[in-house]
């Protein structure tokens, strides 16, 4: 299976346990990244959508 490992921690915005340690989201200036599907998270993933368009 494939997992983001950012080359630059500071750059985590978010990580989880999946077996082994994965960045699921970064950050760097004006760009953000996410390994996850938030659209398949229910609630919480929507949230996390609707947050990031208002930004």
């Amino acid at each position: 299976s494939y997992y983001l490992k950012a080359k630059r921690p500071e750059d985590v915005a978010a990580r989880t346990w999946y077996s082994v340690d994965v960045d699921a989201s970064v950050e760097s200036g004006n760009v953000f990244a996410c390994q996850f599907h938030p659209e398949k998270s229910s609630r919480t993933g929507l949230k996390i959508l609707k947050n990031f368009t208002e930004m």
